[in-house]
């Protein structure tokens, strides 16, 4: 377990400790736990991660996850996601996408094309709420899971409290 093992080092330090460690990682199937606050520098070498906000657990994800949540998409919430998926994939053939825990849509492809997606609703009797595009860094990731206003879940209920 190691605790801001780069705090200080300069750049080559940097690099030669996490070379280092994953060399011990790969050739001898070590496992290694790492605190720290310097995300940029974890998203180069972990593979899962915990996310802890004033000692509690956030989060535990796997690097797959979170690269998959942070790449570019438009997330979309409507007042039915469940006939909005169908007309993605039924009308539009758009198969990249796909539906989040607390409500929405992540859209994944055509993302250059969201206002025949947005048509598209309209004209199959789904009500867009809410679209943007978003991508997220790690960093960005932390910000918006332990924030107070800027994590999707906040802006999801939010919305579903005034409406």
């Amino acid at each position: 377990m190691l605790d801001e093992p780069i705090n200080g080092l300069d750049p080559e330090g940097i690099v030669e400790i996490r070379e280092l460690l994953l060399k011990l990682n790969v050739e001898n199937h070590i496992t290694i736990l790492i605190s720290s606050h310097i995300l940029s520098e974890l998203s180069q070498m972990c593979s899962d991660y915990i996310f802890i906000n004033h000692g509690r657990v956030q989060q535990s994800i796997s690097s797959e996850e979170l690269r998959s949540i942070c790449r570019e998409h438009y997330f979309i919430l409507t007042d039915n996601d469940d006939l909005a998926a169908a007309v993605l994939n039924d009308k539009l053939g758009i198969t990249n996408f796909e539906a989040v825990k607390d409500g929405g849509i992540r859209l994944h492809e055509r993302l250059d094309d969201i206002r025949t997606i947005s048509r598209s609703f309209y004209e199959n009797g789904v009500i867009p709420l809410v679209m943007y595009t978003h991508e997220a860094n790690l960093e960005q990731y932390y910000m918006n899971l332990v924030g107070d206003k800027n994590d999707e879940h906040n802006k999801i209920s939010n919305i579903q409290h005034e409406a």
